[in-house]
């Protein structure tokens, strides 16, 4: 790995101040089609059309350290203590199938959200998952990281509002 690039590895609890730090000042936005320094690339079901709110990712990183057997994974990519990118993943029904709920990278850190991916997907299949499925835009800026990460499109989907 080159000199600066980011570090790769599981969510500690000492991350959970910078996390908060990163939310509360406003640089850690999650929400579909915000034109932000860090934004949720990744989709699932039930939030599929609705605005997201930057609160929902220290959520998720809390739950990492719920009671065992909350089905979570989460993986961080710091460069010194700056986050570069994150991403979760959640048990979908059965143990052997998860998706992941978060894709976060900083713009320009297309190389280091594909580096989460395999180490996410590694870290799962490690513990007996066989399908990772990842929900992205159509015109997300992360799918070529998906692909070199290993993920292949599965469906295509549309999504109609009214």
């Amino acid at each position: 790995m080159p000199v600066g690039s980011p570090v790769a590895r599981p969510l500690r609890p000492t991350d959970l101040p910078a996390l908060a730090s990163l939310w509360a000042r406003g640089k850690l936005p999650v929400g579909g089609g915000h034109a932000a320094a860090f934004c949720n690339e990744a989709r699932v079901w039930e939030r599929l059309g609705l605005e997201e709110h930057s609160l929902r990712l220290l959520e998720r990183a809390l739950q990492q350290w719920a009671p065992i057997g909350s089905g979570r994974l989460t993986w961080v990519a710091l460069r010194g203590l700056a986050l570069r990118g994150l991403a979760s993943a959640r048990r979908r029904g059965r143990r052997s199938v998860w998706e992941v709920d978060h894709l976060v990278g900083a713009p320009g850190e297309e190389g280091t959200c594909a580096s989460l991916l395999e180490d996410l997907a590694h870290g799962l299949g490690r513990s007996g998952v066989e399908k990772v499925f990842l929900r992205l835009d159509a015109h997300s800026r992360l799918l070529d990281a998906a692909r070199s990460a290993g993920f292949v499109p599965y469906m295509s989907e549309r999504l109609w509002r009214l």
